[in-house]
C-alpha cells in the first residue's frame, strides 16, 4: 500500500507547509519513503511502502530522464516484466527494477495504449509537460482507492480523502444523517432509535 495526493492547477500548490501536512496524513500508508513536488501549476505528495524495488531508485514521484513525464503509481502490475523485456526489446533503457518505471517507460514508448496492457490493481497519475496534461487512471475494477475534490480553480486528487479535507473542508448532510443512523436488527424488528429530522 502506498499514498498519495495531486493538487492541480491551483495556487494551494504553493503552501509548503499544506503539502507537509498532506504528507504526514499519508505517512501511515508509506512508511519507507516519502516526497513532496511543486511545479508551476501541480504538487505532488508521495508517501511509498516499498514492495517490489526496496531501492530509492523506484521512490516516487519518479521522473523520466527528459523531466518532461512523471508519475505516481499505487497499486501492482503482475505483467510488469513480460512487459520491460517487451521495452528494452524497443530500445527503452531502465534505472530501476520496480513495476512504476515500466508503466512510465510504456506510457512514453505507447501513450494510452499501456493502459490497455498493464495487468494488475492500480491508480496511477501521469503529468505529461509535453501535452500539459495530467492523466489520471485507475484499474477497471477500482481495487485501489482514488477520491477527488474540485478546487476554485482546479481539482484534487488523493489515495483517501483526508488530505482532500484539507483543501475544501467536509460538512454533514443532514438529511442524509437519519438514513446512516437507522439500522435494523438481525431479526428484522426495527430498531428503538428514532430517525433523526
Amino acid at each position: 500500500m502506498c499514498g498519495f495526493s495531486a493538487i492541480l492547477c491551483s495556487d494551494k500548490h504553493k503552501n509548503l507547509d499544506l503539502l507537509i501536512k498532506i504528507n504526514n496524513d499519508l505517512i501511515h500508508r508509506g512508511p519507507d519513503s516519502g516526497n513532496i513536488i511543486t511545479e508551476n501549476g501541480y504538487a505532488l505528495v508521495f508517501r511509498r511502502l516499498s514492495i517490489i524495488d526496496k531501492s530509492n531508485l523506484s521512490d516516487q514521484p519518479f521522473i523520466d530522464q527528459s523531466k518532461q513525464y512523471t508519475i505516481m503509481f499505487n497499486g501492482e502490475i503482475y505483467n510488469y516484466k513480460k512487459l520491460k523485456k517487451q521495452l528494452i526489446k524497443e530500445g527503452c533503457l531502465f534505472k530501476s527494477d520496480g513495476d512504476t518505471e515500466v508503466i512510465l517507460q510504456g506510457y512514453m514508448k505507447w501513450g494510452l495504449k499501456i493502459f490497455n496492457l498493464i495487468e494488475g490493481m492500480f491508480t496511477i497519475i501521469i503529468i505529461d509537460k509535453n501535452l500539459k496534461k495530467a492523466l489520471v487512471v485507475r484499474d477497471p475494477i477500482g481495487i485501489k482507492p482514488l477520491y477527488m475534490t474540485r478546487l476554485n480553480p482546479g481539482i484534487a486528487f488523493a489515495s483517501e480523502i483526508k488530505p482532500l479535507r484539507r483543501l475544501v473542508g467536509t460538512s454533514v448532510d443532514i438529511s442524509a444523517l437519519s438514513e446512516l443512523l437507522t439500522f435494523r436488527y438481525a431479526s428484522g424488528e426495527k430498531s428503538n432509535y428514532k430517525n433523526i429530522q
